[in-house]
């Protein structure tokens, strides 16, 4: 999968479109040594940081290169109601990416797949931690595939585009001038999934990201758990340490 380059007044950025399961980062491996930095959502909905199989390697590799830059994670847990407001909204466009999607996987049963959506969100209501097992088996489906492509492309659920910009704000306000300390103009990884792509204009325009937070604030940053609105966390491959930043912009 290829990655978006795009630059904003601090940071040049490098950011890889991705799905929570399938993450192909293999080119931002082979381009370790321009990056500074790297940003991986942490899913939103658990306080885990979620380490895949991918997140490891990418780790693994940066540890054994010459250049370790340090990663972070920005992202903003979703209560209760918020999130099962994403999933509905996500239902119907699950639908909506599946109806696209169908004509090149025609001999995959509906019923099937229709099955499996049941299941994820049962289980994400009652079986707590293991809603992330039954994820994966769900991301498993082939069609998800190609659905992951088209729900990347539509639009996002309005709790996504305030995660966007918070984590942009974050990305942007904190970690790219504290990067610019030491090198002129860094440049930053991204690694996120569908439905996050409205991050990119959200670093470039600081007018748009004030806006949908500013909204936010006036209810109460309905939807999301603001313990980790003024957090940044940090891991440093040199160190090998996790390091908690408490900020003070929301």
């Amino acid at each position: 999968m290829n990655y978006k380059k795009f630059s904003t007044e601090n940071a040049d950025y490098q950011m890889l479109p991705a799905n929570h399961i399938h993450t192909d980062i293999s080119n931002m491996v082979k381009n370790l040594e321009y990056l500074d930095g790297i940003i991986f959502e942490s899913s939103g909905i658990s306080g885990t940081i979620p380490i895949t199989d991918e997140c490891s390697k990418f780790i693994r590799k940066v540890k054994n290169s010459k250049k370790k830059f340090p990663f972070y994670f920005v992202d903003v847990d979703l209560n209760l109601g918020g999130y099962l407001t994403s999933i509905g909204i996500m239902g119907i466009q699950g639908g909506i990416a599946y109806k696209l999607c169908k004509s090149s996987e025609k001999n995959y049963k509906r019923r099937e797949f229709l099955k499996q959506g049941l299941k994820i969100l049962t289980c994400s209501l009652i079986l707590g931690g293991f809603f992330e097992k039954v994820l994966n088996q769900f991301m498993e489906v082939p069609i998800l595939k190609e659905s992951e492509m088209v729900l990347d492309r539509l639009p996002p659920t309005p709790l996504f585009e305030l995660r966007n910009a918070i984590a942009a704000r974050k990305i942007e306000e904190f970690i790219a001038p504290r990067l610019k300390i030491i090198i002129p103009k860094p440049t930053i990884g991204i690694v996120y999934g569908a439905g996050h792509s409205g991050i990119e204009l959200d670093l470039k325009h600081k007018s748009l990201r004030d806006l949908v937070i500013e909204s936010y604030k006036k209810i109460n940053y309905l939807g999301i758990k603001k313990e980790k609105l003024n957090l940044i966390l940090e891991f440093n491959p040199k160190s090998k340490m996790l390091y908690r930043h408490y900020i003070n912009l929301f």
